[in-house]
């Protein structure tokens, strides 16, 4: 969780390496710097969010209608939401549109969600689910209840996941939701992405 100055920018740091415009080439960089991604635009906005609501201080206090205002356009524009302190550090989107995280849900690090993705509670309650690090989410997945994933999981393309799986690795995939097979390898390693386990 964002604290302080320093975590907040050791967060920027560590999730921005995914959007290093400087690997994309220079004509391009150019173009990437002034025309921000939408998801990375959000993820900073949800980033600033949560630095100013928790850390203690007049400035941020006045500074904070203003940074919520920001990041509640900037969610309309990404078609994103995701509430502040629900997710951990290493946030990964790579498309926006259609994102859907309930406040009660707690993401691990290095977690990967793809787009059209709902995370929720059951009707009427306010339990919702947890997940681990190193969780790969795939396009159009639903996963809702008061359920657990464990650490390193696939969950594969318009799964429906309502119950927990508690074994690490496991590709998860189908209407319900079950475990298909296991894997060695987190989603960013597969990647080659440089991430602190």
């Amino acid at each position: 969780m964002i604290k302080d100055r320093l975590s907040y920018k050791a967060y920027l740091h560590y999730e921005s390496d995914i959007y290093n415009p400087s690997k994309l080439g220079a004509g391009k960089s150019v173009v990437y710097r002034i025309f921000t991604p939408p998801a990375f635009a959000f993820l900073k906005s949800l980033r600033s969010l949560e630095y100013h609501y928790n850390t203690p201080g007049m400035y941020h206090k006045l500074l904070l209608p203003f940074v919520y205002w920001r990041y509640l356009k900037l969610s309309q524009k990404a078609g994103i939401s995701i509430s502040k302190n629900s997710c951990e550090k290493g946030l990964t989107l790579y498309h926006f549109g259609s994102i859907v995280v309930n406040a009660a849900t707690r993401i691990g690090r290095n977690c990967c969600i793809m787009n059209n993705v709902n995370i929720g509670a059951n009707a009427g309650s306010s339990k919702a689910p947890k997940i681990g690090d190193n969780v790969y989410i795939g396009p159009g997945a639903v996963i809702y209840g008061e359920i657990e994933i464990a650490d390193g999981c696939y969950i594969g393309a318009n799964a429906v996941v309502n119950k927990s799986i508690l074994e690490p690795h496991a590709v998860i995939a189908g209407v319900p939701a079950k475990v298909i097979k296991f894997e060695q390898e987190n989603w960013w390693q597969k990647n080659n992405m440089n991430r602190e386990l």
